[in-house]
């Protein structure tokens, strides 16, 4: 048996299937343990943990949803 591996991991994933609500809601734990948590952190961690690359606009858009949602229920 020849145990070779010749396919490669797939590092662009479609864009369509992540998108800036499904980031945000990934992403709220860590905003929420520190709020000053970057926009580029958030495209950093996404190329981490989920071998993607996220685009900066959409990174944005997911952390100022998520501190929207973060202060709302901190006014609640």
């Amino acid at each position: 048996m020849v145990n070779k591996h010749s396919c490669s991991r797939e590092f662009k994933i479609n864009i369509n299937i992540i998108n800036e609500k499904w980031l945000s809601k990934n992403v709220e734990k860590f905003l929420r343990e520190n709020p000053k948590f970057k926009t580029k952190d958030v495209c950093e961690k996404a190329v981490r943990k989920w071998n993607t690359n996220v685009t900066f606009s959409m990174a944005r858009k997911a952390k100022a949803l998520t501190l929207d949602q973060v202060e709302s229920s901190f006014e609640k």
